[in-house]
């Protein structure tokens, strides 16, 4: 019996992956082109790539498995939230890693995006969706504490890169970093 079940819902999780591929992707492009339109810039293509193909698995796997659970469909609103978050946990791993921004200018833009001043088009866009989640957001209080905590996670995660990080150190940032972004998620 549970084999059963089991192979069903393999079999619907994979309907659902073929029926809301393109259309996800689709989704998405189009929000990322209406940035690009709108900044007058261009995503860099892996960027781009990256955007849309970890927005549309969380979609699929786990949004829609979440929804399913009080038998029902994600709505447009919760489909645009997880696209808005997956711009900005890849931009602002983009420019954290390039290290064109110091750590204050990345505190900056994200704890304060409404006074930070962009000096480029990833920068114009990681404010802009920041300031359009906090908008979104039924508790502001708890996004920023979560967004607070996801920073400092992304910051320490730095020191990975650093010889001299213990073995035990490098699982605590990899458990935190993880950790508090699928929590915000």
């Amino acid at each position: 019996m549970h084999f059963v079940r089991f192979i069903t819902s393999l079999f619907e999780l994979s309907k659902r992956f073929a029926t809301n591929m393109s259309s996800s992707k689709r989704h998405s492009k189009n929000m990322l082109r209406q940035l690009e339109e709108r900044f007058e810039g261009k995503f860099d293509k892996e960027i781009s790539k990256e955007i849309t193909s970890m927005q549309f698995f969380a979609h699929i796997f786990v949004m829609e498995s979440f929804v399913k659970l009080n038998k029902r469909k994600s709505n447009q609103y919760e489909i645009d939230n997880n696209i808005i978050y997956f711009i900005i946990m890849i931009l602002h791993d983009t420019l954290l890693d390039s290290k064109k921004l110091s750590i204050d200018q990345i505190n900056a833009i994200v704890h304060h995006p409404e006074n930070f001043i962009s000096s480029s088009f990833n920068e114009s866009v990681l404010k802009e969706v920041l300031i359009q989640m906090q908008e979104r957001v039924p508790n502001k209080k708890q996004y920023l504490e979560d967004v607070d905590k996801i920073q400092r996670a992304q910051i320490d995660s730095l020191r990975q890169f650093d010889p001299l990080t213990s073995m035990e150190d490098l699982i605590q940032i990899a458990k935190n970093k993880g950790g508090y972004t699928f929590y915000m998620y």
